[in-house]
């Protein structure tokens, strides 16, 4: 399978290779020490990957680092910009067995791609889906009995720890009044055709030093700041998809995720031939309670970024560091008893907002923050799912056949616009002035076409809908505007999450020229010329709905 899935050579030899790359240089036998650095850079996508070039950028502040300095905003790995969608519907709902989609979005890039697999081992194992490059197990798939999919979840698998330093040396820090020596680690990388690169990295008793200025995460005199990963070193994740692929139920899936808190940064949703569905958020993440959080508040750094449930912790005192539980699968993370796990018959849903609202008729509550928040707006991807699946299980009860694959099918290829239903009329307001109209530069432009285009527009995402792609251009760049997108008429109600706010208000925030929303996309006109002229094909139909407009 390894020679499939990579250029790895497998036990026949080259022979059996991809022409592509048959006879290349690099093309070498895989090594178990291969399997355990693939292993660990899946694991830490969500975590310290993310900060890989603040780890590099890190140095004294006497022996500042010219590679790597340009690092100054966190930018996490491209995965975690990818939306996932997974539905499990139980037998309340279909009438038997239970039906899952999975709907997951990756980012295609380097190793980070799925690949299609069947493992057998004749009366042992028969499981179907996929995995990424390089690891052993099925990572999202089936066998007779079960079905399961994955969806990155809201937890935070990393804090970060404020060192206080010593004055006269920027290398130890203090713990408990203590002297410690910052461990100091040098790499080489051998470049091909180039001299090697060599960097130097230093770590703490937490983690590697990393170095953020724009997160107000310096190396300075006084303070360093240093990442604590629990992603690190998960290689009990294998084994725990191992006996996912085993499972004959949900309960044994329960099993296999809860005893070892092995799947890194995602949900998983999951069903089984009796009809039962399962959501759970078990994955490995700091044991860390509401009051610990508060007492060992790093200063300005954590109110600096607490707000977006990033945590700087104080390093200086060694019990703010994460709880120490003896029956915890690793020291330091929460127990699967202490994290979100839902059973039920009838339907669970996530599209990356929390563990909320996995099941909105009942709405989970009770857990760390550092898990994920409640009672906040969510996603239009997160609302227009749950809505379509009240929807579906209103038109088709049990008793009409229920929910079925072909249900499914429909429900996600829909192509409905949630946006389309809160901001599309105050958009046609605005246009009333289009003729009249100034871009962002304060020059002129006739906006009159594009605003029949939207006009004229059905509000769906069908290929043939004309107008979808000029009003994704409008809308997106808003939605991403600093502070989320602008106030409702109506504001959210945690008692009533799907419907709240109902309407988006565009007009004050046109008045208020924090930006004009039908001119930002002046250099854009010509696309109501290209729907004319050549029926402009948007994105894929599901990608479309659920991943980029709702």
């Amino acid at each position: 399978m390894t020679g499939v899935q990579t250029c790895a050579l497998p036990i026949s030899g080259r022979a059996h290779l991809p022409k592509a790359c048959r006879d290349a240089a690099w093309v070498r036998p895989m090594t178990w020490q291969d399997v355990l650095r693939l292993n660990e850079d899946k694991m830490r996508l969500a975590s310290a990957e993310g900060f890989a070039g603040a780890i590099v950028a890190a140095a004294p502040p006497s022996a500042a680092k010219t590679a790597g300095s340009a690092v100054t905003l966190f930018e996490p790995h491209p995965v975690l910009e990818f939306g996932s969608n997974g539905w499990a519907f139980g037998s309340e709902v279909t009438g038997g067995p239970g039906v899952l989609l999975g709907n997951p979005h990756f980012p295609w890039a380097t190793t980070n791609r799925f690949w299609q697999v069947h493992q057998t081992i004749p009366g042992t194992l028969d499981v179907m889906g996929v995995t990424l490059s390089g690891l052993p197990s099925v990572v999202i798939g089936f066998n007779p009995s079960i079905a399961w999919t994955h969806t990155v979840s809201t937890d935070r698998h990393f804090t970060f720890f404020e060192l206080t330093l010593d004055p006269n040396d920027p290398t130890v820090y203090l713990v408990d009044g203590r002297r410690e020596t910052m461990q100091v680690r040098e790499v080489t990388v051998a470049v091909k055709g180039a001299a090697p690169v060599r960097r130097t990295v230093y770590h703490s008793r937490y983690g590697a030093v990393v170095s953020v200025p724009a997160m107000g995460l310096a190396w300075s005199r006084t303070h360093a700041y240093a990442l604590k990963d629990a992603e690190e070193l998960n290689f009990r994740a294998p084994e725990a998809w191992l006996a996912i692929e085993r499972a004959d139920s949900v309960d044994a899936i329960r099993r296999a995720i809860s005893k070892p808190v092995a799947i890194p940064w995602v949900n998983t949703i999951a069903t089984d031939s009796a009809g039962r569905v399962l959501y759970a958020d078990v994955t490995p993440t700091p044991a860390l309670t509401e009051e610990r959080l508060a007492r060992c508040a790093a200063g300005k750094a954590n109110a600096a970024l607490a707000p977006m449930r990033l945590y700087v912790l104080n390093g200086s005192d060694s019990s703010c560091d994460w709880s120490a539980d003896p029956s915890a699968p690793s020291a330091g993370l929460l127990q699967a008893a202490q994290m979100p796990l839902l059973v039920r018959r009838d339907f669970v849903a996530n599209s990356n907002d929390s563990f909320w609202l996995a099941n909105d008729i009942a709405p989970q509550r009770g857990f760390p923050a550092i898990v994920g928040a409640v009672d906040e707006p969510q996603s239009l991807r997160t609302r227009q799912g749950l809505l379509t699946i009240h929807r579906a299980i209103s038109e088709h009860p049990v008793s009409g056949g229920g929910i079925t694959p072909a249900v499914v099918k429909e429900m996600i290829f829909g192509n409905d616009s949630l946006a389309a239903e809160l901001a599309l009329d105050d958009l046609l307001t605005l246009c009333e002035d289009a003729a009249a109209a100034q871009d962002s530069h304060g020059e002129a432009v006739d906006l009159t076409e594009a605003c029949a285009v939207l006009r004229r527009w059905d509000r769906r995402m069908d290929l043939d809908s004309r107008g979808a792609a000029l009003f994704a251009e409008f809308f997106m760049p808003l939605s991403r505007q600093p502070g989320g997108f602008p106030a409702a008429t109506v504001p959210f109600d945690p008692a009533d999450p799907l419907h709240t706010p109902p309407h988006q208000r565009l007009q004050p925030l046109q008045r208020q020229r924090q930006m004009r929303p039908p001119l930002v996309i002046r250099h854009r006109v010509d696309l109501v010329h290209n729907h004319r002229r050549h029926r402009r094909q948007i994105p894929p139909r599901s990608r479309c709905r659920q991943q980029d407009i709702q």
